[in-house]
């Protein structure tokens, strides 16, 4: 299976799906991360230049933790991307180029002006770019049609409504919790994030009854029976 991680910034793929990137490594799946952003606006007290290279430097590592080899920086100015043709385009060309099986996103879901907008973009940019790479008349994102059989959105700062589908990661909390220690500069400004990441993992497990740690998604397009809740199959 060919699986392809969208994060609007660097460390959203691992506070977000962290555990669920490695069990589909562990799997074999072949898994592609790409950073939306540059991350640039994530430090209050480093030049935003050099904080370009040290966040992707630290996401090279944590991927590295996750055991994912391919990644993607595109470099839209963090806390600044906007829903417009250059991005949809750039982000359909990936998908049509890669021809994911399984892509996740961000949810686009948050309280009105509460949450970041890079990931509610992230989000409506994704899904749309995956929708309109389905169909010939859409010629600029390349020549390949591909349609992405699912489609799963991530839950970050804010915890979905409704999830439909969950990934016991109880087995490899350990390592999602490595790889959130190699952002060391997010840490430095959110020294609670990581805890805050791994009590959200809890609640779900708490809830579901899945396993002492679990992380949650929402099917936008999937294999399963409409309104049939259940793990996500590898």
């Amino acid at each position: 299976m060919r699986v392809l991680v969208f994060a609007p910034h660097q460390d959203d793929e691992t506070v977000g799906l962290g555990g669920t990137i490695y069990k589909h490594v562990q799997h074999g799946d072949k898994v592609k991360i790409v950073f939306v952003t540059d991350g640039s606006g994530g430090g209050m007290d480093i030049d935003p230049r050099e904080l370009i290279k040290i966040r992707e430097k630290e996401a090279t590592e944590a991927c590295k933790v996750l055991g994912v080899k391919e990644l993607e920086f595109l470099r839209f100015k963090d806390g600044f991307l906007t829903y417009d043709e250059r991005v949809l385009l750039e982000i359909g060309k990936i998908i049509r180029n890669y021809k994911p099986h399984r892509i996740y996103v961000p949810s686009g879901e948050a309280p009105p002006y509460m949450d970041n907008l890079d990931h509610i973009n992230t989000f409506k940019i994704v899904t749309q770019a995956a929708f309109k790479v389905q169909y010939r008349n859409y010629p600029q994102f390349g020549t390949d049609v591909w349609k992405t059989d699912e489609i799963y959105s991530y839950e970050l700062i804010y915890p979905l409504t409704n999830p439909t589908t969950y990934v016991d990661i109880t087995d490899v909390i350990d390592v999602k919790r490595e790889a959130l220690k190699c952002y060391r500069s997010q840490l430095r400004e959110q020294p609670y994030w990581i805890e805050y990441a791994l009590q959200l993992n809890r609640m779900r497990g708490i809830l579901t009854g899945l396993g002492e740690y679990v992380e949650a998604f929402k099917a936008i397009r999937s294999r399963l029976t409409f309104g049939e809740k259940g793990n996500v199959d590898y």
